[in-house]
């Protein structure tokens, strides 16, 4: 089935979101190499130098983490997501923190001394912020408790932004004087609750988690290791080590949880690939599939957006002289419609080899789909059974597309008539129909992911694309048919990424002189 739009738009949103943290960080760590050969370091002292080279360092640690999260399989993630905004913010800090130092001492620069000041203030308030969020997430805090401490972290944060933005105006927190040194006011301390607050909400947040032991200490470094930095420094003002002693520790998070996130994401990768193997292995792929009948050709391909997909096909004899025929494809993506998928074929499979007519074995297949059907999940089917001495096709339709037909040298869609998905409700009732292929008909069934597939401008490939894609490669066998739609699909495409299963069958009658009219029921 097709994603939303919505869906896409967001997850495209994300991926916009990240690219554009890393390159504003980098931005940032060009700037202050700008910054300091521009305005020098001249009228510093040797504390600031050491502060300004220790954010400069920090700076481009953050970028680098940036990039890092910029290549992670998992990006759009809630989890990477906050982490990323934890060091866009962590940089914002460090950036601000340098320049304030850069510009100090300068009566010609105590406006932007000023503006930066105050953009450190903000940046710290929403740097304590995005921690109290990925504390949130990585513990897996829930309950009454943690949502109201959300609540007062999300009501808190205002006040505090705005406070820090009145320094512009009124020296609250800190004052520049007409040299242009900074100095802490006597409400300095008022710029503090924020962090005080957030400090608390993780405790409590640490001793409610459930969490992994070394989950829980990794995470506390945000908090432990920038205090110990400020001891070891005895509070020097002109010391601001602890915005660099915070970046270890969002190093530590990095290099600790997400190496082993990246290794449960391998080991998930080759679980994936195992399953791929095996719906592999449970659909036809051995191609010519029955080389000794002459009466037929057929062929069948599935590409699914990932690694395992919804849709399945298949083809097999019912007795010698009838074969079945069946594509299909499950609501939703991944392994728990893989899983659906398998269920459904097997159910499926195993009615039509006890006989009968197409539409009693959709009949049949739902009632037992739906009576165990706990997630909800349906699949759209056509099924068809070809008598081979006669080329009479029985066919019925549970919601599926139309299948498209070759007869007198042109594919034209067949309007059939559509019954209810297998899986949506007890007792559907299906509707048999009857197409009589001559010597060089041709029958072409799809799933939806090849009409709508769609570019990157929205547009999708849609039936009469495919229709006259199969035309322009009518005559080429059913093996080199799908693989012509499959590249005119891909060309049309181009470079926007699969968000649907391609799955395709196609079948050549050649037919037979032997054997009676009719359908052995």
């Amino acid at each position: 089935m097709q994603i939303s739009d919505n869906v896409r738009f967001f997850l495209s949103r994300q991926k916009w979101l990240v690219n554009s943290c890393f390159y504003f960080c980098l931005v940032l760590t060009i700037g202050s190499l700008i910054l300091c050969r521009l305005d020098g370091t001249d009228n510093l002292t040797q504390a600031n130098c050491i502060s300004i080279g220790a954010d400069m360092v920090s700076l481009a640690i953050c970028t680098t983490l940036l990039y890092s999260c910029k290549q992670d399989k998992d990006m759009n993630s809630g989890h990477t997501q906050i982490f990323v905004f934890l060091i866009t913010m962590e940089a914002c800090e460090i950036f601000t923190d340098m320049a304030s130092w850069l510009v100090s001492g300068s009566p010609k620069l105590i406006l932007w001394n000023k503006i930066f000041c105050v953009g450190n203030y903000v940046s710290a308030t929403l740097l304590v912020f995005f921690f109290w969020r990925y504390v949130a997430t990585t513990l897996e805090l829930e309950g009454k408790l943690v949502s109201a401490l959300n609540l007062l972290m999300n009501l808190l944060i205002i006040p505090d932004i705005i406070s820090s933005c009145v320094n512009f105006f009124y020296p609250l927190h800190f004052s520049i004087d007409a040299e242009g040194i900074y100095h802490r006011e006597s409400m300095y301390m008022l710029s503090h609750v924020y962090n005080v607050v957030a400090v608390a909400a993780g405790v409590i947040g640490f001793i409610k988690s459930k969490s992994a032991p070394r989950v829980k200490i990794i995470t506390a470094s945000f908090i432990l290791i920038p205090i110990f930095a400020q001891i070891m420094t005895g509070y020097n003002p002109g010391l601001t080590t602890q915005y660099s002693a915070m970046l270890v520790s969002i190093v530590l998070i990095y290099g600790v949880l997400f190496a082993e996130r990246e290794m449960r994401l391998v080991a998930t990768e080759k679980e994936l690939s195992m399953a791929t193997s095996i719906q592999s292995s449970v659909m036809p792929n051995m191609f010519p599939a029955f080389p000794e009948r002459e009466e037929f050709d057929i062929y069948a391909s599935m590409d699914p957006a990932k690694e395992v997909g919804g849709d399945f096909y298949d083809f097999f004899f019912v007795d010698n002289d009838h074969l079945a025929m069946v594509i299909a494809d499950v609501s939703g993506k991944g392994i728990p419609a893989a899983l659906f998928m398998m269920s459904a074929k097997i159910v499926i499979n195993d009615r039509t080899m006890m006989g009968g007519t197409p539409a009693e074995i959709l009949k049949y297949a739902n009632n037992r789909i739906c009576d165990k059907n706990e997630e909800g999940l349906f699949v759209t089917v056509w099924l068809g059974i070809l008598d081979l001495r006669t080329g009479k096709l029985i066919c019925a339709n549970a919601g599926h597309e139309f299948p498209a037909l070759c007869r007198n040298g042109k594919f034209e869609l067949f309007q059939d008539e559509h019954g209810f998905v297998v899986g949506g409700f007890e007792d559907e009732e299906y509707t048999d129909y009857e197409i009589q292929l001559s010597p060089g008909d041709k029958i072409f069934v799809y799933t939806d992911g090849v009409p709508e597939a769609t570019d990157a401008k929205g547009e999708m490939f849609n039936t009469d694309r495919m229709t006259e894609s199969l035309n322009k490669h009518r005559d080429l066998s059913p093996e080199h048919l799908l693989k012509a739609v499959k590249e005119d699909v891909k060309e049309f495409v181009k470079d926007a990424p699969q968000f649907d299963d391609l799955t395709m069958l196609t079948l050549t009658f050649k037919g037979s002189n032997a054997g009676k009219d009719g359908f052995n029921e």
